[in-house]
């Protein structure tokens, strides 16, 4: 079993919450709410504190070197 590095993990560890992310804040922009902004503040929080580090500690415990190598070379967001 391995882990992806290349396509869009090649810039990001974490390109399906950065992409969420950037969809969701898009849209509140676009439209014009900027308390759909304010609003995104905890999930962003959430996600920093809680959610990644959680997931980055298992990928470490399973994969080793190898993965905290790869977290030194390439970017949480970007």
């Amino acid at each position: 079993m391995s882990y992806v590095q290349d396509g869009v993990f090649r810039l990001s560890r974490n390109p399906m919450y950065l992409g969420g992310s950037l969809f969701f804040l898009g849209i509140a922009l676009v439209a014009g709410s900027y308390w759909l902004v304010v609003a995104y503040i905890p999930l962003f929080v959430y996600f920093k504190t809680y959610v990644i580090p959680r997931e980055e500690a298992y990928m470490s415990r399973t994969y080793g070197e190898a993965y905290r190598t790869y977290c030194r070379l390439v970017g949480r967001w970007l």
